[in-house]
């Protein structure tokens, strides 16, 4: 018997798990901060720093990275702390293996905070942690045969995402920004988190094109008859090309940003007061690149006058389908009546469900807003304000199938700068919301098949009926009895044989009889 051989590559989801941990810490400022007199905010932000695949589960170690604004006995109205704090986790996933991948990702659902004394506090944060298992070890399968008309071939046809290539790689973005001259010069910068939003990722000619902004809002203090908290802000442009192995069609990449590195410094202009600050960035860029396959696949065979021995493979892949995005604004009203000047506004979105509805995906979520800002009154101080803002959205999505799938994530692509300068203020704030849409794919494939000895099953009746049953199909009974699809729809002189019902009775044509 001949056969010919092929090879795929993909990668096949072996499991799935989804949990939580909870990362409770007790909390040191640094020896060069102030002690606290009142804690206002705490934010953590979640950074993996190793992960693998072990026997049934993940493994997971990584920090949680806490930025504390607080207020201290000093003329200084705000002041800002980093900290962090290590964790390990394990993700239970049932068939996981070592040396397999792993696809993990952790977002921070809640977090608790509490003073102990001018030097320590206390920090719970809840983290939703979610992982897959993932083998893409090349595969070889049986792709035709070709021994006769006595062996009985079925084929099927699918498309799957054949990776190309993963791509870890850096880009560094330099600039200064420049303090308005409306705004006292800089004493000290408290506080540089980027933004990075605008992302777009396209192939051209071969090569991942990869563009974003990293949106930069500042605060520093400064030296007036009263030191006051300032804030400043800057977008930077960047693009970044990735070289593919080879030029092919249908080749679609998808791309995951972060912040790796951030450095600001403070400099003096030419008339001598500091309101220059240069600022080096260094994003980091994780490129998938993947591209649409189609083949054709054996997945059962049989001899009408002899035994195969046929050995199968199940595959569990998914197939992207659709990739798209939205916009939603969020806007909220602000108490400004108890504000006399707003210093700070962090947003942290999530999305809390992504669903497929009719021809729809449906997104909601939650915009946590931290905002600090300097109470009316002679005697106030900072205060802080913590909302959670409801959003949602819609994505359209064509020829949505049953066995669909979707994930979404969202980002910050803009915060309306007139919260912190206008006298009656609203929060605005514009998320982008990208979905991907997918199927999961589930195929047998025959990969090997040989002859063995053996005599075929011999009918003793000269006529052999058969009552079809549930989930019967023409060639399991075929296969049942060594004889062909052909003849038994010949014989029984059935219009479409895609279409049975069960309890028909069916007349079996004899093992090897043409």
């Amino acid at each position: 018997m001949e056969y010919g051989r092929d090879v795929v590559k993909f990668d096949q989801i072996i499991g799935e798990g989804r949990n939580q941990m909870l990362v409770e810490r007790d909390l040191i400022l640094p020896d060069i901060n102030p002690d606290i007199a009142k804690i206002l905010s705490v934010l953590g932000n979640v950074n993996i720093t190793r992960q693998s695949v072990e026997q049934d589960r993940i493994g997971i170690e990584g920090t949680v990275d806490f930025e504390i604004i607080y207020t201290a006995k000093t003329q200084q109205p705000i002041l800002i702390a980093h900290q962090e704090a290590e964790f390990s986790h394990y993700i239970d996933i049932l068939g996981a293996l070592p040396m397999m991948e792993s696809d993990v990702k952790c977002r921070i659902e809640h977090t608790d905070f509490s003073k102990i004394s001018g030097r320590k506090l206390n920090v719970k944060c809840v983290i939703d942690a979610e992982g897959k298992a993932i083998e893409n070890t090349p595969l070889e399968f049986v792709s035709n045969i070709d021994s006769g008309r006595d062996t009985q071939v079925l084929e099927d046809s699918f498309t799957w995402d054949e990776p190309i290539g993963e791509y870890m790689e850096q880009t560094v973005l330099r600039g200064t920004i420049e303090i308005p001259q409306n705004l006292p010069p800089a004493v000290e910068i408290l506080k540089c988190n980027g933004i990075i939003h605008k992302k777009e990722t396209s192939i051209e000619e071969g090569k991942i094109i990869i563009s974003g902004n990293v949106y930069l809002p500042i605060l520093f203090s400064t030296e007036e008859e009263n030191t006051d908290v300032c804030r400043a802000s800057d977008d930077m442009v960047f693009t970044h090309t990735i070289e593919l192995p080879e030029d092919a069609e249908d080749v679609f990449a998808s791309c995951e940003y972060a912040i790796n590195d951030l450095y600001t410094e403070l400099k003096e202009d030419d008339a001598g007061e500091a309101r220059l600050i240069d600022v080096e960035i260094v994003v980091g860029i994780n490129a998938k690149a993947k591209k649409k396959c189609q083949h054709t696949i054996v997945v059962d065979a049989y001899n009408t006058a002899s035994i195969l021995e046929i050995e199968k493979k199940k595959l569990v892949i998914e197939n992207t389908c659709f990739m798209d995005s939205a916009e939603v604004v969020v806007k909220e009203p602000i108490p400004a009546s108890e504000m006399e000047k707003i210093y700070d506004l962090t947003c942290v979105p999530s999305i809390t469900e992504c669903r497929i509805t009719e021809d729809m995906v449906d997104i909601e979520g939650i915009l946590e807003s931290h905002i600090i800002y300097k109470s009316r009154g002679e005697e106030s101080g900072p205060e802080c304000i913590i909302e959670e803002v409801p959003f949602k959205t819609q994505v359209k999505v064509p020829e949505i199938k049953p066995n669909m799938k979707c994930h979404a994530c969202v980002d910050i692509e803009h915060i309306d700068s007139g919260i912190f300068t206008k006298k009656e203020p609203d929060m605005k704030i514009l998320l982008g919301c990208k979905v991907l849409v997918y199927e999961i794919i589930e195929k047998e494939l025959v990969v090997k098949m040989e002859e063995v000895e053996g005599e075929l099953p011999i009918h003793k009746s000269s006529i052999t009926i058969y009552v079809v049953q549930p989930k019967d199909t023409l060639w399991k009974i075929a296969k049942r009895y060594y004889t062909t699809v052909e003849d038994i729809v010949k014989i029984n002189d059935i219009t479409n044989p895609d279409l049975i019902v069960s309890g028909m009775k069916l007349i079996i044509p004899k093992a090897g009889k043409r």
